[in-house]
């Protein structure tokens, strides 16, 4: 459908009107104990909200003045999720956020309910069990055919013999890539979590040097050093 395309509209006070106008900001927040947001595995003590408001514009002093109006969504992301936010323009579906408030969507409009603790990581950790459980019980499921098979009175014929072999030698060898590639997910899970919790750490010491008139890498330093001498 094309897009439309109408004027805007100024009132009997001077504000102007459209549909289209509106104002965005950025807010770092402190939480404590911190806050959960959707796909992070960690609690985060500072995070980043971004909020849309309509607006309207009013002439002044040959100057444009811009005021806020209703607010039309509000989000979080965590530090990590902020950083690939900015960095991955035009790259892939998006990036997960959390939806603090909204005007419009499948909900009701307001506010959005909040998320309870629930690390994905523990789900990982799970399905990597799952997949070593899965195929050890293959391969002893094999081997308990193949060594029926050799044990039958009277002896199995050779060609059943060999076909119970092979499937315990396929079990076996289906094995390792399977739990290799749970693995792998839980490494890269682990690795997620880590930059999750580093992002935040760095954040920190941002604002603690901006506090302290400081630079960052001194307070880097200071802990860095501190940490050693312990």
């Amino acid at each position: 459908m094309p897009k439309q395309y109408e004027d805007s509209t100024t009132g009997e006070n001077g504000d102007e009107t459209h549909p289209a106008f509106g104002l965005v900001s950025l807010h770092r927040i402190s939480s404590t104990p911190g806050a959960v947001l959707f796909q992070s595995d960690v609690r985060h003590p500072e995070y980043m909200r971004v909020t849309v408001h309509e607006a309207t514009r009013k002439r002044d002093l040959h100057t444009d003045r811009v005021y806020q109006e209703r607010m039309v969504c509000e989000i979080s992301l965590s530090m990590a999720q902020f950083a690939s936010f900015v960095a991955s323009t035009g790259q892939g579906d998006g990036v997960p956020c959390t939806i603090e408030w909204t005007a419009t969507g499948t909900q009701e409009p307001g506010d959005r309910p909040g998320l309870r603790p629930a690390p994905r990581f523990s789900l990982t950790h799970d399905e990597v069990r799952a997949a070593a459980h899965d195929a050890f019980a293959k391969i002893q499921t094999a081997e308990a055919a193949y060594e029926a098979a050799l044990n039958a009175k009277p002896p199995a014929p050779a060609a059943e013999r060999k076909a119970r072999l092979s499937d315990l030698r396929a079990a076996i060898a289906n094995a390792v890539p399977n739990v290799e590639f749970a693995t792998r997910k839980l490494d890269e899970h682990a690795e997620t979590v880590v930059e999750q919790s580093r992002n935040d750490l760095e954040a920190m010491v941002t604002r603690m040097a901006e506090r302290a008139g400081l630079e960052p890498d001194a307070i880097t330093r200071a802990i860095t050093d501190g940490g050693a001498d312990r």
